[in-house]
Formats: structure tokens, sequence, C-alpha cells
């Protein structure tokens, strides 16, 4: 987080419970959303957001049966037409049902399209063998993720709809204890504009 400066960092598997308290995971200059699985153990989704970035957290699409975690934001940079950026974090383990989860995502990003037009998409994490390419084309998602996490796996996969303004991610060594590679996105530099001067020669209208 330090070396990138991340505006935001997604964790899967957290393992995280009710019993630790978000000042033993606090990380200074970022805000901590957690969802940590209350049924069975391990699991868990959690985000640390940048603290100068404005945000939301959807609560009214949290679902017990499905690890996903949802947040408006909104950085001080936006790509021009965009009105916010709604993110999500998912981990679906490798025995969950896939309808299930299949589901939530459809009907989530078909209810968030309709509330807050000209949106875009950040869904991210430990997708499994989960099929997405109907998802994907009925919301114009692109993958970006394109290098196995797993040993030759791909399993943990960043879809958004704005592709164009970010560089192909970077894998980094595994994060901890986890047997997964680390993915960093980063967005494109915006080319500085050269800044231009004009200069205007005019006729003198005294009487001299």
């Amino acid at each position: 987080m330090n070396q990138f400066s991340s505006d935001l960092v997604m964790i899967t598997e957290t393992w995280l419970r009710d019993s630790i308290l978000d000042e033993v995971i606090n990380i200074p200059g970022y805000c901590v959303i957690r969802k940590d699985r209350s049924k069975s153990i391990h699991g868990g989704v959690c985000i640390f957001v940048k603290d100068n970035i404005h945000f939301t957290v959807l609560d009214q699409f949290s679902d017990d049966d499905c690890e996903v975690l949802w947040l408006k934001i909104r950085p001080i940079r936006l790509p021009r037409g965009t009105s916010s950026i709604i993110v999500g974090t998912v981990y679906h383990p490798p025995s969950a049902d896939n309808k299930l989860l299949l589901d939530h995502l459809n009907n989530v990003l078909t209810t968030v399209e309709a509330l807050y037009p000209n949106c875009a998409f950040i869904v991210a994490g430990d997708f499994n063998q989960l099929p997405i390419d109907n998802l994907a084309r009925q919301f114009r998602l692109k993958q970006l993720v394109k290098f196995p996490t797993r040993c030759a796996n791909t399993l943990d996969l960043i879809l958004t709809n704005i592709p164009q303004f970010y560089n192909t991610p970077q894998k980094l060594p595994p994060f901890g204890l986890s047997d997964h590679f680390t993915v960093a996105l980063e967005p494109l530099n915006r080319p500085k504009q050269r800044k231009t001067t004009s200069r205007i020669t005019v006729r003198r209208k005294n009487p001299s």
C-alpha cells in the first residue's frame, strides 16, 4: 500500500471475526470497511480506502449468502462523464453456489445502473471458477487480469467498464500466508497539457 500509494485495497479471505477490533488492523491514512463471515470459519472480505476519498457503504446490497462488499466512491478525479465508481469486493469459495452469486451480481449491477446513472464499475476479488462471460457481456465489463494468480489458474479477477483508464495489472508476491499472488492495478498517467501563450497586437486609437 505504501509502495503504490494505493487509493483502494481489496482483501479476500480476511479470516476476521467480531472479536477482532478495527484497531488491530488499522493502517494510518486509511479507513477500513469489513464484511466478516459469521456462519463458519475463514472467509470474509474487507476494503481499505484512503481517507481523502469520499465513500458510501452500500449496505442495502448486503446478502448473507454472498461474500461481497459494495461501496460507492467519489475520488477527487473521475473520468469525464463518470458520476461515481461502484466498487465490489468478491470472495467466492470453491464449494459455493455459482448461480446464487451470479444472481446477486446481476441484481446489484442492474439496480446500481438505475440508481447512479453514468457510474463506473470495478468488481474484483477471488472468483475461483465462477463463469463470468455472460455477466461481463451484459454489463460491458472487461476482465483485466491475464496471468495466473494461484498455481496455473487465474482465480483473482478485476472486472470494469472503464478499462481504458488503467495500465495492465501487475503480479506481485503473495501477502502474508496467502498462496495467491497479489494484483496491483494503477491508473494511466494523464499527459500533462502544454501551457500555450497567445500574443495579441492591437492598433492604438488615441489622437496622436
